[in-house]
């Protein structure tokens, strides 16, 4: 394992990606995520996308989920599973985050947001992607795509859809290498709004 001390979007930390056996991706930041998915898509690389929030209410709502991108059949995007629309007002910069509060008239640290998650449920997303790990690459089974933790109703569940089957990422992006030009977050300077 390769400790890269910068942020994702840094030329160390892509050249540790696109070195990988696997990638496992554990960030909160939804730009910095989007900028994963599309990295490991561009080199091949599995990406192992990890989650897990505690949603106010009541009774509140919590767990997490694990998605398991290998093959171009589905990936976060594709499974509806980042906000798009954050990762890229985060990917735009600080300027892009100064005006879209303006434009909202409210802090973002005001609004409606899921709260941080704890330990236990960290530690059971943490099991589960490391089980569908294990079993990619001892070829016990294929892994799962898609693993969802329901903390408060004690489930583990897979999904009985399909992702969408267009993904920009998993069908444009896949296998694409140094031409689809992942490194225009780094050359865009993004990597010092993401650490």
């Amino acid at each position: 394992m390769e400790k890269i001390p910068s942020s994702l979007i840094s030329e160390g930390a892509y050249q540790a990606v696109i070195r990988a056996d696997y990638v496992f991706g554990c960030l909160d930041s939804e730009g910095a995520r989007l900028v994963l998915n599309e990295l490991c898509a561009a080199y091949s690389r599995p990406y192992l996308d990890l989650a897990s929030d505690v949603m106010p209410g009541e009774p509140a709502n919590y767990g997490g989920r694990v998605c398991v991108s290998k093959d171009g059949e589905g990936c976060i995007v594709c499974w509806g599973l980042i906000d798009v629309d954050e990762a890229q007002a985060e990917l735009a910069g600080s300027g892009e985050r100064r005006n879209r509060d303006a434009l909202y008239g409210v802090g973002r640290e005001f609004l409606d947001r899921s709260g941080p998650s704890v330990v236990s449920i960290n530690g059971v997303v943490a099991s589960v992607a490391v089980t569908e790990f294990m079993v990619a690459v001892t070829g016990l089974r294929v892994p799962k795509k898609l693993s969802t933790f329901l903390g408060h109703m004690g489930r583990l569940t897979a999904p009985t859809e399909k992702p969408a089957p267009d993904c920009y990422y998993c069908k444009a992006v896949r296998g694409r290498g140094d031409s689809a030009d992942v490194q225009r977050y780094i050359r865009a300077g993004i990597g010092v709004f993401l650490r």
